[in-house]
């Protein structure tokens, strides 16, 4: 009997609703997103941290349940560190995202 990483995902589990918390964040993100263009101001910029952290809240998960702690590490460690670096290139070049 296949006992792998990929067995049998019907079985029942008491962490069950685990497996449905990225989905519940993705789709909280999107519907951030949607709504993001129907803001200004003080609100935007809320909007804008709510979705980075719901969007972080439904990838980082979902890679740790899908491919394990240590290559969700490796992303994590890849994505901040090319954000991070674009965020300083902006704030002092205006490039990609303007002043």
């Amino acid at each position: 009997m296949y006992s792998g990483p990929r067995q049998d995902r019907r079985r029942s589990s008491s962490a069950g609703w685990l497996r449905m918390f990225p989905v519940l964040m993705t789709i909280l993100t999107i519907g951030l997103q949607i709504a993001w263009p129907l803001t200004s101001g003080h609100t935007r910029d809320l909007f804008t941290i709510a979705a980075v952290i719901t969007f972080f809240l439904a990838v980082a998960p979902h890679a740790l349940m899908v491919r394990g702690w240590a290559w969700a590490l490796g992303w994590f460690v890849i994505s901040a560190g090319v954000g991070f670096t674009v965020e300083v290139i902006g704030v002092h070049t205006g490039m990609p995202f303007g002043h």
